[in-house]
This record gives C-alpha cells, structure tokens and sequence, in this order.
C-alpha cells in the first residue's frame, strides 16, 4: 500500500518501473522475436483478436467490463487475491459481461501476462464461441510497442493506453536508451495506430477535459473516463459526467465511452448510464459479490437484463397454452394437485404437452444437467440457485416453453409417475412437503414457500436456503389457510426484495397485469407466477395473459416515466424560450452528421418552418399519438409479426458449415468470429410489414403524415412514387382521410407498374404520369416540387422516405420507428436477446 506522501507521484513511479520491466524483458525475448511468436501463433484463425467495439454494442444499452486484479495502490494487497481465477472467469462470462479487464502490472497491481493467458483460455472453454465471448482487455501502463506484442501473444483483444501517461513530465527523469520513445502525444498516436495494425482497437483513458480533447483529436473510438485520479488516487465519481458534458456527442456518435472505477451499485451505473456512457468496468464489487452473474443483473437493472421469466399455472386445455406460448410465457402450469379446480388428468395434460411440444419442435422433456448435492457438503445458496435461474432461463428461451406440474403434498412415486408419463420438465412442490434430495424427484423441483404477514426475512432466509443442493429454485407465495396456491392475495413484497438481493427467487400471489410491473421492478424475481390474475370466470382471459406477459418482462416504471416526462416537459419549455427569442432557430436538429439540411428556393422556406412547427406541436400532443396509434392497430394492422425464417435459416447455416458465403458488414469479412465454431450461420428473423394493410411498410408513414397535413387544414395532399407502394399508401391514406391525391409517377414506372396505378386510381388518386428526362422517379420529384411551389398553401407534399429539406428526414424517421419499437421488443420475447445484426431497405 502506497502512504500518503508518495502518493502525489504515482503515475511517474509506476511509468518508471515499467520501463524498466520492459527493458528486462527485451533481454529474454527480444521484439523480433516476439514477432516471429505471434506470426506462429496467427496461423490459427481462432486466436485472432475480437472486435471489443461489437462486443460492447451486442450488450445492448450498458455494457458491463468485470475487472481481474490482485492488488490495488489504494489498498494494497486485497482480501480476495487468492481467488480461484478460472471460476471468476467462468463466472464473468457466464454473467454476460462484454470485456474481461485483467491487469497484468506485476509490482503494484501483482498481476502478469500468465493470468490474461489463463482468462482468454477459460472464456474460450465455455463454448459461446469466439463471436460471443468476452473480449480481453490488458489492462497495463502500455508504454512501449513491445508491450502490444505481449499483449497479442498472450490473447488479448485490446489493450488499455493512458492519456495521462504521453503528458509532458512524467517520465522527466528517463533515461532512454536503444529504441525507447519519449512519452509525448506523438508516440501515443503511433501506438494507437499500431494496436490498430495488430488488430486491437485500444481503450483510450482519459481523466480530464484536456485529456478526452487529446483522445478524440487522436482518433480513438473506444475512450474510458477514469473516476479516480491517477497522480492522487482519489475517486470522483462525477468526473464522467462533467468530462462528458463537455463532448458533442452528435459529432462523435461513433465513438463508445466507458467509464472506469467507482462504480459498485446499480445507482452508481445508472448515473454513469444517464451521463452518456456505454459501457460500466466493474472492479472489486464484482470479485467481492457472492455470485458475479446475479451483481452483474443488478448492476444493469430492471429491462436491462435478460427478461424475468413468466409461468402461466393453472392451464386446462391446448388452446390456452398455445396462447400463451405465443405471448411469450417461458412456462406452463399444469395442476396435479388434489382439491384444486384447476387440476387436470394425465390424459389432459398429454395433449397440452404435445401441443407446447409441437410449438418448440421438441417430443422430449428437457435434459438438466446434473448438479446434486455431495453428502456433507455445504451447499452456498446464492451460487446454487443463481446457476439453476440461469440454466433454467436458458432452456426456457431455447425451448420456447417449459412444462412444469403442480403437486402438493402427494408421494414422490406419484409425482414421479405422472412426471414421466405426461413429459414434464419440472416439478414444482406446493405442498409443507419437505425435499429430502434432487435425486427424490425425476425431473428438477421448484420449491413453493408460503409467506405470511408475520414472517420475518430471518425465517424466510431460513427456510428457503435449506432447499439449496436439493430443489432448484423457491418460488414465495402468500400463506392462506384454505388454499396452497392461487389464491389471488399478495404478501408484502420487502422479505422478498431483500431476499432477491441475495439469490434468486420467484414471485407469486395476488400478482395480475395491473400490478405485475410494480413487483418485479421491486422484487426483481427471476421468475413470476400467476394464475387466477389473469382469468376472468376461472378461464384463462388471453387479452389479460398478453397483457400480464408483456408488463412482466418490459415493466413500466411509473416513478421514472413521470421523472422523464417531467424532463421532457423541461427540455420542451426550454427550446420554446430558444425560438421565441429567435424565430430561425430550430425546433429539431436540422442534420444528421454531414446530411441534412434545408437547401430550397425561397417560395418553400415558410411552408417548411410551418410544417416544422407543426409536426413539434403534434410530437408533444398525446390527443395526436392516440390517434396515430389507434389507426395503427386498427387499420394498419399493427403490431406486424416477427417470424423466424427457419427454412432460411438452415440453407444459410447449411453454407456457412461448408465456409459458404461471406459477411457485407465492414471488417467482418476479416473477422475469423463470424464464420467460426461449430455454431456457423446467422439466424434470421423477418419483420412482416408485407402483412400491413397496403401490404408494405410505407402505410406507417403515411397515415401520420396525412393526419399531420389535416392539423395544418390541408385538405390537399401530394406524392412521389417510383414502384408504386407509397403512391398507394398515399392514396389509401388520402381515402380514409377524405384528402384530395395527386401522385406523381415517372412515364416509364406507370407502365411497368400498370396495376399499382390501379390501385390507386381505383382510390380516387389522380395518377400523373411524367414523361420529362429519364421518365422515373427523380423526374417525378422534380414535378412534385413544382406542384408544391406553385399550391403550397393548400398542398402538403408527403414525401415517403428520409429524403429531402428539413424536417422531412426526422418526420419520416419518427413516424417509421414503430417497426423498430416492435421489433425490439418481439425479438426480446422470442430469442431473449437483441439482434447482431438488423437490415432494411
């Protein structure tokens, strides 16, 4: 541990020492053939580095970088350096983190080149594959080309560089010697170009205003903003946000901020999340937690994690579970128990069985890994149900559905037999049952603990660790004396909070799609469980399971909604006050990077500010949104379906195994990830807005566009079309609106697409053919616009796509965002993770 006195010149120690380990280091090997090592090691495509950019970015909003280290400057020797390095890794990668940062300074950090080597073999071990795995960060003062070359040899993916470090006076005192470099902002540039060359993208650390100015002059495009000071040590936590305040990040939208140190809570992640950042690393909090996986979930917070999982109990035919599979329930319910009028025959449930069997393409139950209890062994809670939560997930996001059957205080040879014979999954117990071991049982067991009001969290901590090593997951429920179960009453959801801190739990009882966002944003369960709350006369109501399913997995935080609409509100009043000082001041951004702008003759300067000023006015007016949604679910057909394309699916993997194919996206072409592994292939998703009525996505656009034209009493209404599908969602809008259309349609498209021109004729549209120039659709929005200059008080031209003066492209964008709100949320539902990658057209 550094004193105090000393503490002031740290970099500059720990800079000096470095050199002289490098120094030492060329002794035994020189550069060259470190090299020659690394062209060796090349050869085999799978050691190539990962892109640290798309893993971070494949981890959705926030980004978590757990930290490997052994000691700290600050603190000296930590009380979990003698940690097993192989379980933390498994237990980072297991946790779904982006970056695995392993710090490799020997002297105060006690780390070495051998634990980043050991880190990159023990991700690659658990067979996610080289395109899903963490990147490995070395995490180092890299001052020396030499240590690049290290880093490559020895797996890692990306290499930490600090700003901090190339700033005059901080070797002052170095005596270089041979092929050394001064640290100055030359040789930082070079050894960013050079991690580049290796395949590296560097982390670019930063600390102050100066310093992030100097990283984004540099060119970097992944820059960590480190909370603590590193002449110092001291920790700011408010050193991101005020570092950040400072960045246009419009201009700089490319590039991936993260920040370093300081953070160990949720709230701690959540300021760094609302400063802008993408990405957390995550130190001794998560090497001090129980169990990594649960910190991490904690960490990235509600609708952040993977979606808690929802059971759907109580289900007494096939066309309520296949319902409910369809909706999203991750498992199905069937009642065994005696007494219950919920309970169902064997003969019954055979046919829920093959039904939900048939929906995931599977005639078998699910195979559980074997994880039994040792004689005498202390079984650890958090780890034991925080591994079966996430295996259970992932068979239940693989499997579409699990079956589980409901027993309560009946034999285990009966539950055993009907097990076996219907095909469950799991067993849940809802009886005073005791679970003597997992071996009693032939499928795994779900432990249900009833909770009344006077149970303290001591007995409830009690009661349910006693099941760890034998059941696999405790599911709370209220206590009620004449029932086991489905009952519709709540308990007071604190013991269960606090409990749901500590490991994983499920939730039942009184729950319903009024109040299932409130308790899992409270609780955060793994799992939810309901069964009378979504009835109505004791049969399974399918608007109030959709409903139950979908607030469940994307809860609605009240508090934080009303947090942002009153920001929203703030933000509004404060861009009024802006224009009302200035009338050409803008009511939206007028560009997207080097795109957009207003660039039209003078006639359409007005119109173009009315119409931005409109279109802001209907943006905050709920009354408008309520009437574009209602026509969307109405008459658009909305939302449109997300199918998995399997057929597709498979010709593509088909090739992919064969080493077929190869990627469009730039520098995937070159990344051995993509087409690697046993697991080759994309699988791919359509978004069906062919099924919309017009029967293509341009209905979205148009539909609100002509409502907005209504609210500026234009009852005139213009458009463009090349093939003919905006020209007929113009027309179908125009219709149902009692809009006069004119659409414009080049000469030659009129005759290759006669029977859209049908269409929208048969409408009502008046269809101008251009006969002009090259007779297509350039040639049409040169007559559109003429139309527009010469009837623009009385005409709104609907352009169809993000083209065109400002605010058309934002309009468009907005008004087609839908497709992407529903897409997001229905991929979510049915793979359980976002997209690697998304095409339009």
């Amino acid at each position: 541990k550094i004193s105090p006195s000393v503490m002031s010149d740290i970099l500059s120690q720990i800079v000096t020492k470095r050199r002289e380990d490098v120094r030492e280091a060329k002794t035994k090997q020189s550069l060259d053939q470190l090299r020659t090592s690394l062209q060796d090691r090349d050869k085999d495509k799978h050691v190539h580095p990962i892109s640290v950019m798309r893993r971070v970015r494949q981890a959705g909003s926030l980004a978590i970088m757990g930290e490997i280290k052994r000691a700290s400057p600050s603190k000296g020797q930590l009380a979990h350096a003698s940690f097993d390095l192989p379980s933390q890794v498994h237990d980072y990668v297991h946790a779904g983190v982006a970056v695995i940062s392993v710090l490799t300074e020997p002297t105060w950090f006690k780390g070495s080149l051998q634990d980043m080597a050991a880190a990159r073999k023990v991700a690659e071990q658990q067979g996610l594959g080289p395109f899903f795995r963490p990147a490995i960060l070395r995490k180092d003062f890299i001052i020396d080309r030499y240590q690049l070359y290290e880093a490559r040899l020895h797996g890692a993916d990306t290499v930490l560089l600090i700003v901090a470090a190339f700033q005059e006076g901080v070797d002052k005192t170095a005596q270089l010697s041979g092929d050394e470099r001064a640290l100055d902002l030359k040789h930082l540039a070079d050894l960013i170009a050079e991690s580049r060359e290796l395949g590296m993208e560097p982390l670019v650390e930063v600390a102050t205003d100066k310093e992030m100015t100097v990283a984004l002059q540099q060119g970097a495009k992944f820059i960590g903003i480190n909370n603590r000071n590193l002449h110092n040590l001291d920790v700011n936590t408010d050193t991101t946000r005020t570092i950040l305040s400072g960045v246009d990040m419009q201009k700089h939208r490319s590039v991936i901020f993260c920040a370093l140190s300081g953070i160990k809570t949720r709230q701690d992640a959540q300021r760094m999340e609302e400063a802008g950042v993408h990405a957390v690393l995550v130190g001794e909090a998560l090497m001090e937690a129980p169990y990594a996986p649960w910190k991490v979930k904690e960490l990235k917070g509600p609708g952040r994690a993977l979606p808690t999982l929802v059971k759907i109990c109580g289900i007494k035919d096939t066309m309520a579970a296949a319902n409910a599979v369809h909706c999203g329930a991750d498992m199905i319910g069937l009642v065994f128990a005696e007494g219950s009028h919920r309970k169902i025959t064997e003969v019954q449930a055979k046919d829920i069985v093959r039904t939900i069997h048939a929906i995931r393409a599977s005639s078998s139950p699910v195979s559980f890994p074997q994880q039994q209890q040792r004689h005498g062994e202390q079984v650890d809670p958090c780890r034991w149900f925080a591994t079966w939560a996430e295996e259970i997930a992932n068979q239940a996001r693989q499997k579409k559905a699990l079956v589980v059957g409901v027993f309560a205080n009946q034999s285990p040879e009966y539950v055993n037999k009907v097990a076996e014979s219907v095909g469950l999954d799991l067993i849940q117990l809802s009886g005073t049952e005791d679970v003597p071991s997992q071996a009693t049982y032939v499928r795994p067991v779900l432990k249900a603990v009833h909770v009344a009001d006077d149970t303290t969290l001591e007995a409830l901590m009690e009661t349910t660790s006693k099941f760890a090593g034998k059941a696999v997951g405790v599911l709370l429920d209220t206590k009620d004396p004449q029932a086991l179960g489905g009952t519709g009453k709540a308990f007071d959801w604190k013991g269960a909070s606090t409990l749901a801190a500590r490991w994983p739990i499920g939730l039942a009882g009184g729950l319903g799609p009024d109040n299932i966002s409130r308790a899992v944003l409270s609780v955060r369960p793994f799992l939810v469980d309901v069964s009378s709350g979504v009835e109505t006369e004791r049969s399974k109501d399918p608007a109030k399971v959709e409903m139950f399913i979908s607030s469940a997995k994307f809860p609605f935080d009240l508090e934080h909604e009303t947090t942002r609409t009153e920001a929203k509100r703030i933000r509004r009043e404060s861009i009024e006050a802006k224009i009302a000082e200035d009338p050409l001041a803008g009511y939206f951004p007028a560009r997207f990077g080097d795109f957009g702008g207003r660039f039209v003759p003078e006639t359409l300067v007005e119109p173009l500010e009315q119409l931005e000023r409109a279109y802001w006015e209907a943006s905050h007016d709920p009354a408008f949104h309520a009437q574009v949604e209602q026509l969307y679910k109405h008459y658009v057909h909305r939302p449109t379906p997300l199918y998995y394309a399997k057929q597709l699916t498979e010709a593509v993997r088909a090739r992919a195994q064969k080493g077929e194919g190869s990627s469009s996206r730039p520098g995937l072409d070159n990344d051995p990830a993509f087409y690697s592994g046993p697991d080759r292939g994309a699988r791919i998703w359509l978004k069906r807005e062919d099924l919309t009525h017009t029967g293509s996505h341009k209905i979205n656009n148009a539909i609100a566009q002509a409502l907005l034209a209504m609210r500026l009493g234009k009852k005139r209404i213009i458009a463009e079309t090349g093939a003919g599908q905006h020209g007929v969602a113009t027309a179908t809008a125009c219709a149902m609106l009692g809009l006069e259309c004119i659409v414009y349609m080049g000469g030659d498209d009129t005759r290759r697409q006669a029977l859209n021109v049908f269409r929208m004729k048969t409408l009502g549209a008046t269809v101008v053919p251009v006969e002009a120039g090259s007779r297509t659709l350039k040639d049409a929005i040169n007559e559109a616009l003429r139309d527009w200059v010469t009837n623009v008080e009385t005409t709104h031209y609907l352009i169809g796509s993000a083209i065109g003066p400002h605010p058309f492209p934002t309009i468009v964008r907005d008004f087609q965002s839908v497709i992407g709100r529903e897409a997001r949320r229905q991929i979510l539902l049915q793979a359980g993770k976002l997209p690697d990658c998304v095409i339009a057209c």
